[in-house]
Protein backbone atom coordinates (compact mmCIF):
# COMPACT_ATOMS: atom_id res chain seq x y z
CA UNK A 1 0.00 0.00 0.00
CA UNK A 2 1.33 3.45 -0.90
CA UNK A 3 1.44 5.67 2.28
CA UNK A 4 0.35 8.79 0.42
CA UNK A 5 -2.00 11.31 2.02
CA UNK A 6 -3.85 11.68 -1.29
CA UNK A 7 -4.32 7.92 -1.68
CA UNK A 8 -8.02 7.16 -0.92
CA UNK A 9 -7.24 3.54 0.05
CA UNK A 10 -4.62 4.69 2.55
CA UNK A 11 -7.00 7.25 4.05
CA UNK A 12 -9.76 4.66 4.27
CA UNK A 13 -7.43 2.24 6.08
CA UNK A 14 -6.49 4.94 8.61
CA UNK A 15 -10.12 5.99 9.17
CA UNK A 16 -11.33 2.46 9.84
CA UNK A 17 -8.74 2.12 12.60
CA UNK A 18 -9.20 5.55 14.12
CA UNK A 19 -5.63 6.63 13.30
CA UNK A 20 -4.52 10.18 12.54
CA UNK A 21 -1.13 10.80 10.99
CA UNK A 22 0.90 13.61 12.58
CA UNK A 23 -1.01 13.79 15.89
CA UNK A 24 0.17 12.81 19.38
CA UNK A 25 -1.69 12.14 22.62
CA UNK A 26 -0.29 12.93 26.09
CA UNK A 27 -1.66 11.83 29.44
CA UNK A 28 -0.59 12.35 33.07
CA UNK A 29 -0.58 9.20 35.20
CA UNK A 30 -0.11 9.87 38.95
CA UNK A 31 1.81 7.29 41.01
CA UNK A 32 0.59 6.42 44.54
CA UNK A 33 3.76 7.52 46.31
CA UNK A 34 4.77 10.22 48.76
CA UNK A 35 7.47 11.42 46.35
CA UNK A 36 9.99 9.72 44.14
CA UNK A 37 9.08 6.06 44.24
CA UNK A 38 12.31 4.35 45.29
CA UNK A 39 12.00 1.90 48.16
CA UNK A 40 15.01 1.22 50.35
CA UNK A 41 13.27 -2.00 51.45
CA UNK A 42 11.00 -3.57 48.84
CA UNK A 43 7.40 -3.96 49.96
CA UNK A 44 7.60 -1.39 52.77
CA UNK A 45 5.71 1.38 50.97
CA UNK A 46 1.92 1.61 51.21
CA UNK A 47 1.50 1.06 47.47
CA UNK A 48 3.03 -2.41 47.74
CA UNK A 49 0.65 -5.10 46.55
CA UNK A 50 -1.24 -6.94 49.28
CA UNK A 51 -0.72 -10.66 49.61
CA UNK A 52 -3.36 -12.52 47.63
CA UNK A 53 -3.73 -16.30 47.49
CA UNK A 54 -5.18 -16.09 43.98
CA UNK A 55 -1.95 -14.68 42.55
CA UNK A 56 1.50 -16.16 42.07
CA UNK A 57 3.80 -13.50 43.42
CA UNK A 58 6.32 -14.80 45.92
CA UNK A 59 9.42 -15.54 43.88
CA UNK A 60 11.50 -16.00 47.03
CA UNK A 61 9.33 -18.95 48.02
CA UNK A 62 9.31 -20.29 44.43
CA UNK A 63 12.60 -19.24 42.80
CA UNK A 64 13.08 -19.45 39.02
CA UNK A 65 14.68 -22.87 38.34
CA UNK A 66 16.64 -21.78 35.23
CA UNK A 67 19.14 -19.01 35.85
CA UNK A 68 21.48 -17.44 33.26
CA UNK A 69 25.16 -18.15 33.62
CA UNK A 70 27.32 -15.56 35.31
CA UNK A 71 29.13 -13.03 33.14
CA UNK A 72 32.87 -13.58 33.35
CA UNK A 73 34.91 -10.84 34.93
CA UNK A 74 36.86 -8.47 32.67
CA UNK A 75 40.54 -9.49 32.32
CA UNK A 76 43.29 -7.24 31.03
CA UNK A 77 45.45 -10.03 29.57
CA UNK A 78 49.24 -9.95 28.87
CA UNK A 79 50.40 -7.61 26.10
CA UNK A 80 54.19 -7.31 26.80
CA UNK A 81 56.94 -9.12 24.83
CA UNK A 82 60.29 -10.06 26.41
CA UNK A 83 63.42 -9.62 24.25
CA UNK A 84 66.51 -11.76 24.91
CA UNK A 85 69.31 -9.23 24.44
CA UNK A 86 72.88 -10.59 24.78
CA UNK A 87 76.25 -8.98 24.17
CA UNK A 88 78.68 -10.48 21.62
CA UNK A 89 81.78 -12.58 22.51
CA UNK A 90 85.23 -11.03 22.10
CA UNK A 91 88.11 -13.05 20.67
CA UNK A 92 90.84 -14.37 22.95
CA UNK A 93 93.61 -11.85 23.73
CA UNK A 94 96.95 -12.35 22.01
CA UNK A 95 99.07 -11.20 24.99
CA UNK A 96 98.55 -12.94 28.36
CA UNK A 97 99.83 -11.76 31.74
CA UNK A 98 101.55 -14.57 33.62
CA UNK A 99 101.36 -14.72 37.43
CA UNK A 100 104.74 -14.47 39.25
CA UNK A 101 106.19 -17.56 40.85
CA UNK A 102 105.27 -17.95 44.54
CA UNK A 103 108.26 -17.80 46.83
CA UNK A 104 108.48 -20.36 49.63
CA UNK A 105 107.22 -19.22 53.09
CA UNK A 106 109.61 -19.01 56.00
CA UNK A 107 109.61 -22.26 57.97
CA UNK A 108 108.02 -22.07 61.51
CA UNK A 109 106.60 -18.53 61.29
CA UNK A 110 103.07 -19.45 60.00
CA UNK A 111 101.84 -20.98 63.30
CA UNK A 112 103.22 -18.06 65.30
CA UNK A 113 101.49 -15.49 63.08
CA UNK A 114 98.13 -17.38 63.26
CA UNK A 115 98.27 -17.42 67.07
CA UNK A 116 99.04 -13.71 67.19
CA UNK A 117 96.15 -12.89 64.79
CA UNK A 118 93.54 -14.77 66.93
CA UNK A 119 91.67 -11.85 68.59
CA UNK A 120 89.58 -14.14 70.88
CA UNK A 121 92.53 -15.74 72.53
CA UNK A 122 91.86 -14.18 75.97
CA UNK A 123 88.27 -12.74 75.57
CA UNK A 124 85.62 -15.43 76.41
CA UNK A 125 87.31 -16.88 79.47
CA UNK A 126 83.97 -16.86 81.45
CA UNK A 127 81.86 -18.73 78.79
CA UNK A 128 79.56 -15.73 78.12
CA UNK A 129 78.86 -16.74 74.55
CA UNK A 130 77.57 -20.14 75.61
CA UNK A 131 75.37 -18.58 78.27
CA UNK A 132 73.81 -16.25 75.67
CA UNK A 133 73.05 -19.16 73.38
CA UNK A 134 71.38 -21.11 76.19
CA UNK A 135 69.21 -18.10 77.17
CA UNK A 136 68.18 -17.57 73.53
CA UNK A 137 67.20 -21.22 73.22
CA UNK A 138 65.07 -21.00 76.42
CA UNK A 139 63.30 -17.86 75.11
CA UNK A 140 62.54 -19.53 71.79
CA UNK A 141 61.13 -22.58 73.56
CA UNK A 142 58.86 -20.39 75.78
CA UNK A 143 57.60 -18.42 72.75
CA UNK A 144 56.85 -21.60 70.86
CA UNK A 145 54.90 -22.94 73.85
CA UNK A 146 52.80 -19.77 74.15
CA UNK A 147 52.05 -19.80 70.43
CA UNK A 148 51.01 -23.42 70.58
CA UNK A 149 48.75 -22.72 73.58
CA UNK A 150 47.13 -19.81 71.70
CA UNK A 151 46.48 -21.98 68.66
CA UNK A 152 44.92 -24.69 70.82
CA UNK A 153 42.70 -22.10 72.61
CA UNK A 154 41.59 -20.61 69.27
CA UNK A 155 40.74 -24.06 67.95
CA UNK A 156 38.76 -24.84 71.12
CA UNK A 157 36.81 -21.55 70.77
CA UNK A 158 36.04 -22.31 67.13
CA UNK A 159 34.84 -25.77 68.09
CA UNK A 160 32.62 -24.27 70.82
CA UNK A 161 31.10 -21.71 68.41
CA UNK A 162 30.48 -24.42 65.86
CA UNK A 163 28.80 -26.57 68.50
CA UNK A 164 26.59 -23.63 69.63
CA UNK A 165 25.63 -22.90 66.02
CA UNK A 166 24.70 -26.52 65.48
CA UNK A 167 22.60 -26.55 68.67
CA UNK A 168 20.76 -23.42 67.55
CA UNK A 169 20.16 -24.93 64.11
CA UNK A 170 18.73 -28.07 65.70
CA UNK A 171 16.56 -25.92 68.01
CA UNK A 172 15.27 -23.93 65.04
CA UNK A 173 14.44 -27.13 63.17
CA UNK A 174 12.62 -28.38 66.26
CA UNK A 175 10.56 -25.17 66.50
CA UNK A 176 9.77 -25.36 62.81
CA UNK A 177 8.62 -28.93 63.24
CA UNK A 178 6.39 -27.93 66.16
CA UNK A 179 4.92 -25.11 64.08
CA UNK A 180 4.19 -27.52 61.26
CA UNK A 181 2.51 -29.86 63.73
CA UNK A 182 0.38 -26.94 65.02
CA UNK A 183 -0.65 -26.07 61.48
CA UNK A 184 -1.88 -29.60 60.80
CA UNK A 185 1.27 -31.40 59.71
CA UNK A 186 3.70 -30.60 56.92
CA UNK A 187 1.69 -28.46 54.47
CA UNK A 188 1.82 -28.92 50.74
CA UNK A 189 1.97 -26.24 48.07
CA UNK A 190 -1.67 -26.63 47.10
CA UNK A 191 -3.22 -26.15 50.53
CA UNK A 192 -1.42 -25.10 53.71
CA UNK A 193 1.20 -22.34 53.78
CA UNK A 194 4.84 -23.35 53.60
CA UNK A 195 6.29 -20.06 54.85
CA UNK A 196 5.57 -16.70 56.46
CA UNK A 197 4.25 -15.13 53.26
CA UNK A 198 1.68 -17.83 52.61
CA UNK A 199 0.56 -17.75 56.25
CA UNK A 200 0.18 -13.96 56.00
CA UNK A 201 -1.86 -14.32 52.83
CA UNK A 202 -4.17 -16.78 54.58
CA UNK A 203 -4.79 -14.40 57.46
CA UNK A 204 -5.46 -11.61 54.97
CA UNK A 205 -7.90 -13.84 53.13
CA UNK A 206 -9.70 -14.60 56.38
CA UNK A 207 -9.97 -10.87 57.14
CA UNK A 208 -11.22 -10.17 53.64
CA UNK A 209 -13.92 -12.82 53.78
CA UNK A 210 -15.11 -11.61 57.19
CA UNK A 211 -15.15 -7.92 56.25
CA UNK A 212 -16.90 -8.35 52.90
CA UNK A 213 -19.74 -10.33 54.45
CA UNK A 214 -20.46 -12.31 51.30
CA UNK A 215 -19.76 -15.76 50.00
CA UNK A 216 -16.32 -16.86 48.92
CA UNK A 217 -16.00 -18.92 45.77
CA UNK A 218 -13.28 -21.54 45.83
CA UNK A 219 -13.83 -23.12 42.46
CA UNK A 220 -16.71 -23.57 40.05
CA UNK A 221 -18.91 -25.64 42.34
CA UNK A 222 -17.89 -25.14 45.98
CA UNK A 223 -18.82 -22.03 47.99
CA UNK A 224 -17.80 -21.20 51.56
CA UNK A 225 -19.37 -18.69 53.85
CA UNK A 226 -17.56 -16.69 56.53
CA UNK A 227 -17.02 -19.84 58.55
CA UNK A 228 -13.28 -19.89 59.41
CA UNK A 229 -13.35 -23.58 60.22
CA UNK A 230 -14.69 -24.37 56.74
CA UNK A 231 -12.00 -22.28 55.08
CA UNK A 232 -9.34 -23.85 57.29
CA UNK A 233 -10.56 -27.30 56.27
CA UNK A 234 -10.22 -26.35 52.59
CA UNK A 235 -6.61 -25.35 53.19
CA UNK A 236 -5.87 -28.51 55.09
CA UNK A 237 -5.11 -26.75 58.40
CA UNK A 238 -8.15 -27.77 60.40
CA UNK A 239 -7.67 -24.62 62.49
CA UNK A 240 -9.89 -21.73 63.47
CA UNK A 241 -8.90 -18.19 62.56
CA UNK A 242 -7.89 -17.24 66.11
CA UNK A 243 -5.57 -20.24 66.37
CA UNK A 244 -4.15 -19.52 62.94
CA UNK A 245 -3.39 -15.91 63.90
CA UNK A 246 -1.53 -17.11 66.99
CA UNK A 247 0.58 -19.51 64.97
CA UNK A 248 1.34 -16.90 62.30
CA UNK A 249 2.22 -14.38 65.01
CA UNK A 250 4.63 -16.92 66.50
CA UNK A 251 6.20 -17.52 63.09
CA UNK A 252 6.51 -13.80 62.39
CA UNK A 253 8.55 -13.23 65.55
CA UNK A 254 11.31 -15.33 64.01
CA UNK A 255 11.59 -12.87 61.12
CA UNK A 256 10.89 -9.45 62.75
CA UNK A 257 10.41 -7.83 66.20
CA UNK A 258 7.42 -9.12 68.21
CA UNK A 259 4.08 -7.59 67.23
CA UNK A 260 0.96 -7.28 69.36
CA UNK A 261 -1.45 -7.34 66.43
CA UNK A 262 -1.55 -8.61 62.89
CA UNK A 263 -4.41 -6.50 61.55
CA UNK A 264 -3.52 -3.48 59.45
CA UNK A 265 -7.25 -2.64 59.36
CA UNK A 266 -7.21 -2.20 63.14
CA UNK A 267 -4.04 -0.10 62.89
CA UNK A 268 -5.68 2.15 60.28
CA UNK A 269 -8.75 2.50 62.49
CA UNK A 270 -6.59 3.45 65.50
CA UNK A 271 -4.74 6.05 63.43
CA UNK A 272 -8.02 7.58 62.29
CA UNK A 273 -9.30 7.65 65.86
CA UNK A 274 -6.12 9.30 67.16
CA UNK A 275 -5.36 11.78 64.37
CA UNK A 276 -6.70 14.80 66.32
CA UNK A 277 -4.29 13.98 69.18
CA UNK A 278 -1.24 13.31 67.01
CA UNK A 279 0.62 16.37 68.34
CA UNK A 280 0.16 15.23 71.94
CA UNK A 281 1.07 11.61 71.20
CA UNK A 282 4.34 12.63 69.53
CA UNK A 283 5.14 15.47 71.97
CA UNK A 284 8.53 15.45 73.69
CA UNK A 285 9.39 18.12 76.28
CA UNK A 286 12.51 20.25 75.68
CA UNK A 287 15.85 18.77 76.75
CA UNK A 288 16.27 21.54 79.32
CA UNK A 289 13.14 20.34 81.13
CA UNK A 290 14.51 16.79 81.30
CA UNK A 291 17.81 18.03 82.70
CA UNK A 292 16.17 20.24 85.33
CA UNK A 293 13.85 17.45 86.46
CA UNK A 294 16.87 15.16 86.83
CA UNK A 295 18.59 17.66 89.12
CA UNK A 296 15.43 17.63 91.28
CA UNK A 297 15.35 13.79 91.39
CA UNK A 298 12.24 13.82 89.21
CA UNK A 299 11.56 11.95 85.98
CA UNK A 300 9.15 12.73 83.14
CA UNK A 301 6.79 9.90 82.18
CA UNK A 302 6.95 9.46 78.40
CA UNK A 303 4.04 7.88 76.57
CA UNK A 304 6.33 5.23 75.05
CA UNK A 305 7.49 4.06 78.48
CA UNK A 306 4.02 3.35 79.91
CA UNK A 307 2.87 -0.21 80.65
CA UNK A 308 -0.83 -0.21 79.77
CA UNK A 309 -1.88 -0.94 76.19
CA UNK A 310 -5.09 1.12 76.51
CA UNK A 311 -4.62 4.80 75.69
CA UNK A 312 -7.06 7.52 76.73
CA UNK A 313 -7.80 10.31 74.25
CA UNK A 314 -10.16 13.07 75.42
CA UNK A 315 -11.27 16.61 74.62
CA UNK A 316 -13.33 18.77 77.00
CA UNK A 317 -14.23 22.25 75.74
CA UNK A 318 -16.44 25.26 76.53
CA UNK A 319 -17.79 27.35 73.64
CA UNK A 320 -17.79 31.08 74.39
CA UNK A 321 -20.30 33.31 72.59
CA UNK A 322 -19.50 36.32 74.81
CA UNK A 323 -16.53 36.79 77.11
CA UNK A 324 -17.10 37.71 80.78
CA UNK A 325 -16.56 41.16 82.31
CA UNK A 326 -14.96 42.09 85.64
CA UNK A 327 -15.01 45.59 87.21
CA UNK A 328 -16.77 46.93 84.15
CA UNK A 329 -14.15 45.61 81.70
CA UNK A 330 -14.68 42.72 79.33
CA UNK A 331 -11.82 40.21 79.33
CA UNK A 332 -10.03 39.15 76.18
CA UNK A 333 -9.78 35.46 75.40
CA UNK A 334 -6.11 35.43 76.50
CA UNK A 335 -7.00 37.18 79.78
CA UNK A 336 -9.81 34.71 80.40
CA UNK A 337 -7.44 31.74 79.86
CA UNK A 338 -4.83 33.36 82.13
CA UNK A 339 -7.41 33.70 84.89
CA UNK A 340 -8.25 30.00 84.59
CA UNK A 341 -4.56 29.12 84.66
CA UNK A 342 -3.75 31.16 87.78
CA UNK A 343 -6.87 29.98 89.65
CA UNK A 344 -6.82 26.33 88.59
CA UNK A 345 -8.47 24.93 91.73
CA UNK A 346 -11.46 27.27 91.25
CA UNK A 347 -12.32 25.49 88.02
CA UNK A 348 -12.10 21.83 89.00
CA UNK A 349 -13.87 19.60 91.50
CA UNK A 350 -11.26 19.61 94.30
CA UNK A 351 -12.86 16.53 95.87
CA UNK A 352 -11.41 14.69 92.85
CA UNK A 353 -8.11 16.55 92.45
CA UNK A 354 -6.42 19.77 93.54
CA UNK A 355 -3.25 21.43 92.23
CA UNK A 356 -0.52 22.89 94.49
CA UNK A 357 2.96 24.15 93.46
CA UNK A 358 5.74 21.96 94.87
CA UNK A 359 7.92 24.79 96.18
CA UNK A 360 7.84 28.57 96.57
CA UNK A 361 9.87 28.81 93.37
CA UNK A 362 7.31 26.65 91.56
CA UNK A 363 4.52 28.91 92.85
CA UNK A 364 6.27 32.01 91.52
CA UNK A 365 6.65 30.37 88.12
CA UNK A 366 3.08 29.01 88.08
CA UNK A 367 1.51 32.40 88.83
CA UNK A 368 3.64 34.20 86.22
CA UNK A 369 2.73 34.75 82.57
CA UNK A 370 5.28 32.08 81.61
CA UNK A 371 4.79 29.03 83.88
CA UNK A 372 7.29 26.84 81.97
CA UNK A 373 9.17 24.38 84.29
CA UNK A 374 6.73 24.88 87.20
CA UNK A 375 6.07 21.59 89.04
CA UNK A 376 2.63 21.01 90.60
CA UNK A 377 1.60 18.39 93.11
CA UNK A 378 -1.84 16.89 92.51
CA UNK A 379 -3.87 15.64 95.45
CA UNK A 380 -5.78 12.72 93.95
CA UNK A 381 -8.09 10.55 96.02
CA UNK A 382 -6.79 8.08 97.07
CA UNK A 383 -3.26 8.85 95.78
CA UNK A 384 -1.00 11.78 94.88
CA UNK A 385 0.73 12.69 91.64
CA UNK A 386 2.79 15.44 90.03
CA UNK A 387 3.09 17.26 86.70
CA UNK A 388 5.49 19.77 85.16
CA UNK A 389 4.61 22.58 82.74
CA UNK A 390 6.57 21.35 79.71
CA UNK A 391 5.32 23.91 77.17
CA UNK A 392 3.65 27.31 77.61
CA UNK A 393 2.73 30.50 75.77
CA UNK A 394 -0.11 33.03 75.87
CA UNK A 395 -2.64 30.71 74.21
CA UNK A 396 -1.93 27.30 75.78
CA UNK A 397 0.18 25.26 78.21
CA UNK A 398 0.94 21.57 78.57
CA UNK A 399 1.37 19.30 81.56
CA UNK A 400 3.71 16.28 81.40
CA UNK A 401 3.28 13.65 84.12
CA UNK A 402 6.13 13.09 86.59
CA UNK A 403 7.74 10.69 89.00
CA UNK A 404 8.88 12.40 92.23
CA UNK A 405 10.27 11.03 95.49
CA UNK A 406 7.27 12.51 97.29
CA UNK A 407 4.43 11.38 95.00
CA UNK A 408 6.11 8.44 93.20
CA UNK A 409 4.68 7.54 89.78
CA UNK A 410 1.79 9.44 88.25
CA UNK A 411 -1.08 6.98 87.55
CA UNK A 412 -0.84 7.73 83.82
CA UNK A 413 1.95 8.71 81.44
CA UNK A 414 1.38 11.32 78.78
CA UNK A 415 0.55 14.95 78.05
CA UNK A 416 -2.46 17.20 78.79
CA UNK A 417 -2.98 20.53 77.07
CA UNK A 418 -5.08 23.54 78.12
CA UNK A 419 -5.70 26.40 75.75
CA UNK A 420 -7.78 28.51 73.39
CA UNK A 421 -9.35 26.98 70.31
CA UNK A 422 -12.20 27.23 67.84
CA UNK A 423 -15.45 25.29 67.82
CA UNK A 424 -17.10 23.84 64.73
CA UNK A 425 -19.18 27.05 64.60
CA UNK A 426 -16.04 29.18 64.62
CA UNK A 427 -16.51 30.39 68.21
CA UNK A 428 -13.71 30.73 70.77
CA UNK A 429 -13.29 27.78 73.13
CA UNK A 430 -11.34 27.05 76.29
CA UNK A 431 -10.41 23.38 76.30
CA UNK A 432 -8.52 20.61 78.02
CA UNK A 433 -7.40 17.61 75.99
CA UNK A 434 -5.09 14.75 76.80
CA UNK A 435 -3.38 11.59 75.57
CA UNK A 436 -2.14 9.18 78.24
CA UNK A 437 -1.64 5.51 79.15
CA UNK A 438 -1.48 3.67 82.48
CA UNK A 439 2.00 3.96 83.97
CA UNK A 440 2.01 0.82 86.12
CA UNK A 441 0.54 -2.67 85.82
CA UNK A 442 -1.79 -2.00 88.73
CA UNK A 443 -3.35 1.00 86.99
CA UNK A 444 -3.36 -0.88 83.68
CA UNK A 445 -5.43 -3.65 85.27
CA UNK A 446 -8.07 -1.08 86.29
CA UNK A 447 -7.53 1.38 83.45
CA UNK A 448 -11.24 2.12 83.02
CA UNK A 449 -11.55 3.38 86.58
CA UNK A 450 -8.53 5.69 86.13
CA UNK A 451 -9.87 7.03 82.83
CA UNK A 452 -13.39 7.55 84.20
CA UNK A 453 -12.10 9.46 87.23
CA UNK A 454 -10.10 11.74 84.95
CA UNK A 455 -13.19 12.27 82.78
CA UNK A 456 -15.16 13.36 85.86
CA UNK A 457 -12.44 15.88 86.75
CA UNK A 458 -12.32 17.49 83.32
CA UNK A 459 -16.10 17.45 83.05
CA UNK A 460 -16.15 19.59 86.19
CA UNK A 461 -13.53 21.80 84.49
CA UNK A 462 -15.98 22.43 81.66
CA UNK A 463 -18.94 23.12 83.91
CA UNK A 464 -17.15 25.51 86.28
CA UNK A 465 -15.65 27.59 83.45
CA UNK A 466 -19.05 27.89 81.74
CA UNK A 467 -20.62 28.82 85.08
CA UNK A 468 -18.00 31.55 85.71
CA UNK A 469 -18.49 33.09 82.26
CA UNK A 470 -22.29 33.06 82.44
CA UNK A 471 -22.32 34.62 85.95
CA UNK A 472 -20.16 37.53 84.85
CA UNK A 473 -22.02 38.89 81.85
CA UNK A 474 -20.75 36.39 79.34
CA UNK A 475 -22.36 33.60 77.37
CA UNK A 476 -20.86 30.10 77.25
CA UNK A 477 -22.00 26.52 76.90
CA UNK A 478 -20.46 23.13 77.49
CA UNK A 479 -19.57 21.20 74.34
CA UNK A 480 -20.26 17.46 74.67
CA UNK A 481 -16.89 15.91 75.52
CA UNK A 482 -15.03 13.46 73.31
CA UNK A 483 -13.51 10.45 75.07
CA UNK A 484 -11.89 7.58 73.20
CA UNK A 485 -9.83 4.56 74.16
CA UNK A 486 -7.50 3.04 71.56
CA UNK A 487 -4.89 0.31 71.81
CA UNK A 488 -1.31 1.50 71.77
CA UNK A 489 -0.15 -1.73 70.07
CA UNK A 490 -2.53 -1.10 67.16
CA UNK A 491 -1.62 2.57 66.90
CA UNK A 492 2.12 1.85 66.74
CA UNK A 493 1.86 -1.29 64.58
CA UNK A 494 4.52 -1.29 61.82
CA UNK A 495 4.42 -4.51 59.77
CA UNK A 496 7.44 -5.86 57.93
CA UNK A 497 5.19 -7.48 55.34
CA UNK A 498 1.96 -6.27 53.73
CA UNK A 499 -0.97 -8.48 54.71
Amino acid sequence: MNPNEDDPDWQSWLDTRGLKVGTASEDLVPLPSGGTFAEAVLGRYNCAEKLDLTRFWNWQDSPIPLLPSDIAAIQSGNHDTSDDVKSGQLSNPIINVSAPTTLPEPTGLAAILAAIQNVNMFRDMSGLQGTIQLAQAATNASSAGAMSAGQIAGQNLANQLQADTERQRISAQKELGMAQILTGGIPNSSKGGQNISQDGAKVNYFDKTQSEGGLVTDGPTSQYSRNPAALATVWGDGMSRSALVQVVSSNLTKYQPPMKTLSIALADKALREAKDWADLISFTPPVEIFKEMKTRNMRIHMLDDAVGDHMNLDHFAVEINKLPSFNGKQLTDVECLSMVHKNMNSYVDTSLSSFTPFTAGDQTLWLSDNPLRAVLKIEIAPDNAAVVVSEANATHWRFSTLYTEDTWDHPVSGTREFGLGKSAAGKTTIYSRGADRPTTRVVAAGYWFAFSQAAKLWKSFQEKIAEMINKNGGDAKVIPPTVKVVLWSELTYQPDITL
